[in-house]
């Protein structure tokens, strides 16, 4: 006898498939390069002093993501600039600058119309 799953199992698997996906294409997103940032924390409708460390936290999750698509953004090359429509000095300059500073690239596109 074979083991067959019954229709919950297969209805939580999918499931789970629907949210790994959802959760790739937000990590495969070039929002950055929009400077896109989290969403504000007062829509939660906590008192300040519990919204502190996850205010915290969401600062650091900021950061951290700016550090790292600076460094993809370093990595890439002058083609892979030119399909993305960025000029390489705008890549260049905003590889360098500091993490706590919001993204200003934009794609060429957008810049100029």
């Amino acid at each position: 006898m074979t083991y067959q799953p019954n229709r919950r199992q297969i209805a939580a698997v999918k499931k789970h498939e629907r949210s790994v996906l959802r959760q790739w294409e937000r990590e495969q997103d070039l929002s950055w390069l929009s400077g896109a940032e989290f969403p504000s924390l007062a829509a939660l409708g906590l008192p300040w002093w519990q919204l502190l460390p996850l205010a915290a936290y969401v600062q650091f999750r900021t950061w951290r993501e700016r550090v790292t698509a600076r460094q993809r953004l370093a990595e890439l090359g002058r083609n892979a600039l030119h399909d993305l429509g960025i000029d390489p000095g705008q890549a260049a300059f905003e590889a360098e600058q500091p993490f706590w500073r919001p993204h200003s690239l934009q794609r060429a596109a957008d810049h100029n119309g």
